[in-house]
């Protein structure tokens, strides 16, 4: 995964690579966006390739974000696997391995 590039101008906080880093993490932006906004109790809005935040969020801030992201919506709880996908049965949403077929429900 890309390191982001976070850039602090005024009073906004921009990730300029976010694009890239949804890309890598094979998830949709929106899905990302909307756990970064809520996680960082900010508001901002999203473009093509990058994500401007209001307020002055410090880098490592928003780095731990993405990682807490990674650790609860994309690694495997068994084998540590990034292979996964998210599943829905009737109304819960399911992280499923497709290393070692491990599934474990989320909070979406």
């Amino acid at each position: 995964m890309p390191t982001p590039e976070i850039l602090v101008e005024g009073n906004q906080t921009i990730i300029r690579n976010f694009s890239a880093i949804v890309d890598s993490m094979d998830r949709d932006p929106n899905h990302v966006y909307q756990f970064l906004i809520n996680e960082l109790g900010t508001s901002g809005n999203r473009e093509q390739v990058r994500v401007m935040f209001k307020g002055r969020i410090p880098p490592k801030r928003i780095k731990e974000k993405i990682v807490g992201y990674v650790k609860t919506y994309i690694l495997c709880n068994q084998c540590k696997a990034p292979d996964t996908r998210f599943i829905k049965e009737e109304r819960t949403t399911l992280l499923k391995c497709q290393a070692c077929g491990a599934t474990r429900p989320v909070r979406m």
